[in-house]
């Protein structure tokens, strides 16, 4: 799909929507959400990997790349679709409910229309299905347990969500997903298909992915994931690839593919390196690549091109070769060498945030103290007109008054952004491991005034 002319979005990951327990679902807090942003004006929800994370808690370091996170299923819904018996009470835990749910299941105490779906569920994600189910039997180290489990888990998790996007897309809302480029090294997807990874004799990463040097850190970013071998995965079309984004397109509208700049050239470093500054440039597998998913997937690729970070004219050339739209974050705008972010330089086929799940909060940067921060702080207050004792408060919402002026197509702005919170609402911070991906709306959520802002914004600069 290509968004409307002018219209905007929110960002918000699903395990920060309001829950009695730590982690958002995809129960009845996501349908108010989606009620929410059509009260706002907006036409965008979008969020991070849906799959289930591995290390450190972490959606960009998944146990799968194509499966979604059981945590996300909703046990009340589970109830509603006569998985789980009416008024079945809480679980002592998630898995506790699950368990229940696939034990009824083995049972044959499921409606036959939920049988018949489940076979077709299994036939339908084939590519992936069995692999993964086989892989998380071997990672809980429990043998005894039945594949079956997994795979059952999994139509469930599938089943609640496509549900979710009917319902959005009946409110005028498209969901906005996100394709992280590179798998963790432990996950299903690097087990079923070792050959389309650089891994030495043993299966371990023989390069690992990264960045060098940039604006979040001095001695760059060592994702520690393992590299493609993009001449392997070229052999057959790039079929997983092709494969992992039909998957993803049947629950989302659209989806910001991680580190475009990747496809072009990326960064890798020798196995063993302590930090990301040790690496070197190869070549990403390029226009063929491209091509070949619009072999399959069609002309209008429905793809974002997060393409932040060292961007070359190579990398720009390949985003326009294929129209893809660029990303622009408005904190990026105020530091030196950076006005193509200025809204006043913004080109129309853009996605513009005024901060990504990367970014401190808007209210947080601006409160931050020190000497580069301070720099860009009073460039900030200069171009959008503020006093010099402007509250974090009075320049998140005149950031955001900013964005809605940008000729930019879509603006997405984070929840934490809307709600103008501080620091410690923060999602994540790149290079940290600890108390990451955490944070959640409150119970108190969804607020009307919160919605007038934002509706009284979009009709002032035709984004509803």
């Amino acid at each position: 799909m290509r968004p409307a002319e002018r219209s905007f979005g929110i960002l918000l990951h699903i395990s920060s929507l309001p829950s009695n327990k730590n982690i958002g679902d995809f129960g009845p807090q996501a349908y108010k959400f989606i009620d929410w942003l059509k009260s706002s004006g907006a036409g965008f929800w979008q969020f991070l990997p849906l799959h289930p994370p591995g290390a450190n808690n972490s959606p960009y370091q998944a146990l799968s790349v194509f499966a979604l996170n059981p945590a996300f299923i909703s046990l009340e819904l589970l109830q509603d679709e006569g998985i789980l018996p009416e008024n079945s009470g809480s679980f002592s835990s998630q898995e506790d409910g699950l368990r229940t749910a696939f034990l009824l299941f083995t049972k044959g105490k499921v409606s036959a229309e939920i049988k018949s779906a489940y076979l077709s569920f299994l036939e339908q994600e084939s590519y992936w299905i069995h692999d993964f189910a086989g892989f998380m039997q071997q990672h809980d180290q429990n043998q005894d347990e039945d594949e079956e489990y997994h795979s059952f888990i999994q139509f469930c998790a599938f089943r609640q969500f496509q549900k979710l996007k009917t319902y959005a897309g009946e409110q005028g809302i498209s969901l906005i997903g996100d394709i992280p480029i590179y798998c963790a090294h432990d996950s299903a997807d690097v087990s079923a298909h070792r050959k389309l990874f650089k891994l030495d004799d043993q299966g371990n990463p023989a390069f690992l992915a990264g960045v060098p040097p940039d604006y979040f850190s001095a001695t760059g970013q060592l994702w520690g994931n393992p590299v493609y071998d993009w001449d392997k995965m070229k052999e057959d079309s790039y079929q997983w690839w092709i494969q992992r984004i039909k998957c993803a397109m049947k629950t989302c509208d659209l989806l910001r593919l991680d580190h475009f700049r990747g496809f072009e050239s990326y960064w890798e470093v020798p196995a063993g390196a302590e930090t990301a500054a040790r690496g070197h440039w190869e070549k990403g597998p390029g226009r063929p690549f491209f091509q070949a998913l619009q072999s399959e997937l069609g002309k209008q690729l429905p793809l974002i091109a997060e393409d932040l970070g060292v961007i070359t004219d190579e990398v720009k050339e390949l985003r326009d070769c294929f129209q893809f739209p660029r990303m622009i974050v408005l904190q990026f705008a105020f530091a030196e060498g950076a006005e193509e972010y200025l809204t006043h330089n913004h080109k129309k086929n853009s996605f513009l945030y005024t901060a990504t799940h990367d970014n401190d909060t808007t209210r947080g940067w601006y409160e931050s103290q020190d000497d580069k921060r301070t720099a860009e702080r009073i460039k900030a207050l200069k171009y959008c007109n503020l006093p010099d004792d402007c509250s974090g408060v009075q320049f998140t919402r005149a950031l955001i008054h900013e964005a809605f002026k940008s000729r930019a197509r879509v603006v997405i702005l984070p929840m934490q952004d809307v709600l103008m919170l501080p620091s410690d609402a923060r999602m994540n911070t790149p290079g940290t491991a600890e108390n990451q991906w955490k944070w959640q709306l409150d119970r108190n959520f969804p607020k009307e005034e919160s919605a007038r802002f934002l509706l009284e914004l979009a009709g002032l600069f035709q984004r509803i």
